[in-house]
């Protein structure tokens, strides 16, 4: 499983992260890992973007909170 995950992954820390952090944390959980939040469209092309994150993540490990629009020059 793990030669899998690095040979789509392509970086060993990652893997390394996923099966030792992220899989104990998700073990006893039955699916719904993931959160999708859409985010608007995309200036120039105005391609819909969307933000993905785990849905039980690490509060102390969190960086600033996406927030749509945000950025805009308005």
């Amino acid at each position: 499983m793990r030669r899998q995950a690095i040979s789509e992954m392509r970086d060993q820390d990652q893997v390394r992260k996923l099966f030792d952090v992220l899989a104990t944390r998700y073990k006893d959980r039955h699916g719904g890992y993931t959160r999708i939040i859409k985010a608007g469209f995309r200036y120039g092309d105005n391609a819909p973007m969307a933000v993905i994150e785990f849905v039980d993540r690490d509060g102390r490990c969190q960086g600033p909170r996406f927030r749509p629009g945000a950025g805009k020059g308005r």
